[in-house]
């Protein structure tokens, strides 16, 4: 019985997102020059405006502005859409959005989304415990939380 062979990163990338596991960090980072056939995955609107790399980020309203659209909303709705495409769209608080450069850029701003998962986790908790508190000042039952 022979062991099956895991798919190599390329051969995961050439046949699409729905061949492909979820990762838990990232696996690739395309560059200007993607190794992904174009008529697999087009760059959407966003990540053709996007420079490569943290230090040359642009703000959703810098976008909003290059686009000609006045509404940031939609520009982070644009955002969104495109990285559920493969679009390797970072962001940082303070400097806004960009394209990793590469793959430490990329599992930099993975890190930093799962230090927020935790953070709103441990508020989560919080909130929920004092829920119970004022249910229970208040003698309302159904204001339960159980984490």
């Amino acid at each position: 019985m022979s062991k099956l062979k895991k798919p190599t990163l390329k051969q995961q990338l050439e046949s699409g997102p729905a061949a492909t596991k979820k990762p838990r960090g990232a696996n690739f980072i395309p560059n200007s020059n993607y190794s992904i056939s174009p008529n697999k995955r087009q760059p959407g609107n966003i990540e053709r405006i996007l420079p490569h790399g943290e230090e040359n980020a642009l703000t959703a309203r810098e976008i909003a502005s290059i686009m000609g659209c006045g509404d940031v909303r939609v520009v982070t709705r644009l955002i969104e859409k495109e990285r559920r495409t493969g679009a390797p769209i970072a962001a940082t608080p303070r400097r806004g959005y960009f394209l990793a450069a590469d793959l430490a850029e990329w599992q930099r701003y993975i890190n930093a989304l799962d230090r927020r998962i935790r953070n709103i986790e441990i508020t989560r908790l919080h909130c929920g415990r004092t829920l119970n508190r004022w249910g229970a000042e208040d003698g309302i039952r159904e204001a339960r939380f159980t984490p």
